[in-house]
């Protein structure tokens, strides 16, 4: 997957992503940060109930995706 992100294909290597399920939480996250994907990553950590994973993301986030993750974290602050 790295050779392919290397390429410059994010979009391909993320295809892959949801198919690694040896990768731990951290791993996913990761690499869809890497694709540019950082309300996938969210989406990962939401599974997780991991507000502070989310924080996380969030800082690195720009535009509507840090609306999204706010949106995820205030979901399980609810809770």
């Amino acid at each position: 997957m790295n050779e392919i992100l290397s390429a410059g294909n994010a979009k391909l290597a993320s295809t892959f992503i949801p198919k690694c399920t040896d990768l731990t939480l951290e791993e996913r996250i990761e690499l869809w940060l890497k694709c540019g994907m950082p309300a996938k990553a969210g989406e990962e950590a939401l599974k997780a109930k991991n507000v502070g994973l989310l924080e996380e993301i969030k800082g690195k986030a720009s535009g509507g995706d840090v609306m999204e993750i706010q949106r995820m974290i205030s979901q399980l602050q609810r809770r």
